[in-house]
């Protein structure tokens, strides 16, 4: 019949949509959108992660960071979010935010070079967060960044 024929129709496309939509959220391979980070009048250019993918890619396989870049991870939840240095290349400086408050912050974490994934050491934050700053080991210390300090997220984005 017509009508049974109509809802085989919308089925394959409601699979197909929606595959399409699992397939960009967990295998999301795109460039990076960046935008500006503003902490102690430090203007930091970061690569936003906020697809599942992202997140979990971080900055695996990537060269070192320069003074003022980073990548901020956006979760769509507070969490005790953790995070490893799997396929790491360099060391880095996590940053702690929840609200657009820095909560706290681990400075100079080792990629730990030639560890199984299973021997990595993990990192999270005290207290459930919203968004994780990475920056270039150091740059805790070279900005002066304490906890309290308020962090800035422009929110033009740029491709």
């Amino acid at each position: 019949t017509m009508r049974k024929h109509n809802m085989i129709i919308a089925l394959i496309l409601f699979l197909i949509l929606g595959g399409g939509i699992i397939f960009y959220i967990f295998y999301d391979t795109s460039p990076y959108k960046k935008t500006e980070v503003i902490l102690n009048g430090n203007i930091i250019t970061v690569d936003i992660a906020d697809t599942i993918a992202k997140l979990e890619k971080g900055l695996s396989g990537r060269e070192p960071l320069l003074q003022n870049e980073g990548m901020i991870f956006l979760f769509p939840y507070k969490g005790k979010h953790i995070f490893w240095m799997k396929d790491m290349k360099f060391p880095i400086d996590f940053v702690w935010i929840k609200d657009n408050r820095v909560l706290g912050f681990i400075e100079n974490a080792d990629p730990q070079i030639g560890v199984s994934d299973f021997g990595l050491k993990t990192y999270f934050p005290p207290e459930p967060i919203n968004t994780v700053l990475e920056l270039k080991a150091g740059s805790v210390k070279n900005f002066r960044i304490q906890a309290g300090d308020i962090v800035t997220i422009l929110t033009n984005t740029k491709l």
